[in-house]
């Protein structure tokens, strides 16, 4: 019995011998592929956020890459990558209220890795010194009775803003087929006008309502012209039947001719859902 039990150990130890090694490899190689994977994306989002920096840019230059860090964010933000491993949550940084001409510039650079080596964001900066930037000069005019003054595209304040828009929407009503395969057909379609109130909770702070219920309210940024909120809860509360979300409402305010107006985009959604307003003066 003692031999046979020997044995026993024996041929276990054996068995064990063989085994582990073979876990240890499985575990190896998804180790490895796990870092290649992470290494691989790590170098995706700098890529991404690389072609969101620039200097020497004008403002509607800025402008849009701004606009495209918006959907590197929504690509990126938080994403998974392996069971314990995510992207950070993006940051923009922006300079803020600042002074600015036709000869101003923009900068955008990467911000600082974090600890497991991910770019974090981007930064946007106002540049002091433009001596090697190619500004053209404009020609000078000669000023004539027929010379219109008009004044800049930018740097509205929040009580230039401050009041309502007119914004025309489309309703459509879309029909889909008995079979799957079948494209969905427009069976009825309305454009109906809303109006947007604008008012200055104070400089730096924006309220919009529909009609009379609440919409949102969030920070303004004078330089920029782009006020960013969520739908406020009184909102759903007056909308009962509103489906709810959490997505992030960008309405930028600019000056077209001698017209005030706003463009508003859902982040990170089609950007063919544009809502445009304009101020009734």
């Amino acid at each position: 019995m003692e031999k046979i039990t020997k044995l026993l150990s024996v041929i276990f130890l054996t068995i064990l011998m063989l085994v582990l090694p073979a876990c240890s490899n499985d575990f190896d190689e998804y180790e490895r592929e796990d870092k290649e994977r992470i290494e691989s994306r790590k170098d995706s989002l700098h890529f991404a956020l690389e072609a969101c920096t620039g200097t020497c840019l004008k403002r509607e230059e800025m402008a849009q890459l701004v606009h495209n860090f918006d959907k590197v964010q929504n690509d990126y933000g938080g994403a998974r990558i392996t069971n314990t491993v995510y992207f950070p949550e993006l940051q923009l940084v922006t300079p803020g209220e600042h002074e600015h001409d036709e000869n101003t510039r923009y900068e955008i650079t990467l911000l600082k890795k974090n600890e497991e080596g991910f770019d974090t964001g981007i930064k946007v900066s106002v540049m002091s010194d433009t001596s090697g930037c190619k500004i053209e000069e404009p020609e000078p005019q000669q000023p004539t009775e027929t010379t219109e003054t008009t004044e800049t595209v930018s740097g509205l304040s929040a009580k230039d803003i401050a009041g309502s828009y007119t914004a025309a929407s489309l309703l459509k009503v879309n029909m889909k087929g008995k079979d799957e395969d079948e494209p969905w057909t427009e069976i009825y379609s309305e454009e109906f006008t809303v109006t947007y109130n604008v008012s200055a909770v104070d400089e730096k702070t924006l309220r919009i309502d529909i009609e009379t219920t609440k919409f949102g309210e969030g920070p303004y940024d004078p330089a920029t012209g782009i006020c960013e909120f969520k739908i406020a809860p009184e909102f759903y509360e007056a909308m009962p039947n509103a489906k709810h979300d959490d997505f992030i409402r960008r309405v930028s305010f600019s000056r077209k001719g001698d017209k005030i107006q706003f463009e508003m985009i859902v982040v990170g959604q089609d950007e063919d859902s544009v809502t445009i307003g304009i101020k009734n003066e």
